[in-house]
């Protein structure tokens, strides 16, 4: 049984049903699991057709018509339309050469988003990968995957696994990972009415946070806003939805938000992300590495907050464009744009991985026990 969607005018209506049995016929233009449109027009004229998909009546789901009009555009030749009456025809869909071409599609758009930064965040970036490169599995696929973001380790980690396995249990390590985070930043919760100071957007953060409300834990957060991308508003944002009080902070005045300054309350805990753990430190968003020191000198521990596949030998600082700090800066007028930094080794308390709560160095030993183990 093929779906067939009859693409008629009521003028022209051939009064099909939505899906009938395709006779024997057509049965060599079309694949088992093919999805095709019978339609009358009088012309193979593509704008023509696109707009009789446009025109179609109500009853037809939006959905079912955004779908066609794309695979038309990706797929419009008209080779592939079968006639089956005067001025009556059949467009297969699905069929092998679609999907090859949609799937090719769906790669290069991952691509692109994660390079523009439409896709975010270590973890989201990592799963789009993922299932990238489950359309293209191949090792030039990966390399294109990597080389969107070679700052991202947790990206390239996550390819690696997925060499030897499969995409369902790739996908599966970020919830075993952040379910195990989430039970180790509960044993650091451990009085009422503390207060988290993070900074930028860590969905290991978050989530960890949300669960801690969930189970009853109470304390306020601050955070940063993080410019020039303003990422720590979606922090915010998240926190707020999850009637978690939080703060948010312009980003040069941490030192007021971590030292009880100008009415702030005692700080007692650095919550931060992580996009590399190195043996040496750990890389985040640029502005972590002076937050954790001024922290650690005021005794506030840091706590790293993130999953084990971040660990990597070594990382690229990525450096972007002047146009986000200021787009018409006066000539000769020269901007860095650092996006990333270092935070010391010594200035970090523990990494709470699914590894466990752990010392750096108690960190690596542990990972490289079994790196992708879980």
């Amino acid at each position: 049984m093929v779906l067939v969607v009859p693409l008629t005018s009521n003028k022209y209506a051939l009064r099909l049903p939505h899906t009938f049995e395709i006779k024997k016929s057509w049965e060599n233009n079309l694949n088992k699991d093919s999805i095709a449109l019978i339609f009358q027009i009088q012309s193979l004229d593509r704008k023509r057709f696109i707009n009789k998909i446009g025109s179609l009546e109500k009853s037809y789901m939006k959905e079912i018509k955004n779908k066609i009009k794309k695979l038309i555009d990706l797929y419009w030749t008209k080779k592939n339309f079968i006639e089956i009456h005067q001025n009556v025809f059949i467009l297969p869909l699905f069929n092998k050469h679609m999907a090859n071409a949609l799937k090719e599609r769906k790669f290069r758009k991952t691509i692109k988003d994660i390079k523009t930064l439409k896709i975010q965040g270590a973890r989201n970036i990592a799963k789009a990968a993922i299932k990238a490169y489950s359309l293209k599995p191949t090792k030039e696929a990966e390399k294109q995957l990597i080389n969107a973001r070679p700052t991202e380790p947790m990206l390239a980690n996550a390819l690696k696994y997925y060499e030897k396995n499969n995409k369902e249990k790739t996908l599966k390590h970020f919830d075993f990972s952040q379910e195990k985070i989430n039970e180790n930043v509960l044993k650091i919760l451990n009085k009422k009415n503390q207060v988290i100071f993070t900074h930028c957007h860590s969905t290991n953060v978050v989530n960890a946070l949300i669960n801690a409300k969930k189970k009853g834990k109470k304390f306020e957060v601050y955070n940063t806003e993080t410019r020039p991308l303003y990422q720590g508003r979606i922090t915010t944002k998240r926190l707020k939805k999850a009637k978690i009080p939080v703060t948010s902070f312009v980003d040069s005045a941490a030192k007021v938000a971590l030292t009880k300054e100008q009415g702030t309350k005692k700080v007692d805990f650095v919550f931060l992300g992580s996009d590399a753990i190195l043996e040496n430190g750990v890389i985040n968003k640029i502005g972590s590495g002076m937050f954790a020191e001024i922290a650690y000198n005021n005794k506030i521990p840091v706590y790293i907050i993130a999953d084990s596949w971040k660990f990597t030998k070594q990382v690229k600082l990525e450096e972007r464009q002047f146009q986000e700090i200021w787009k018409n800066r006066p000539e000769k007028v020269k901007i860095r744009n650092p996006a990333f930094e270092k935070i010391d080794k010594k200035h970090i308390k523990r990494i709470v991985s699914e590894l466990g709560i752990l010392t750096l160095n108690q960190f690596i030993k542990e990972f490289k026990k079994n790196p992708y183990d879980f």
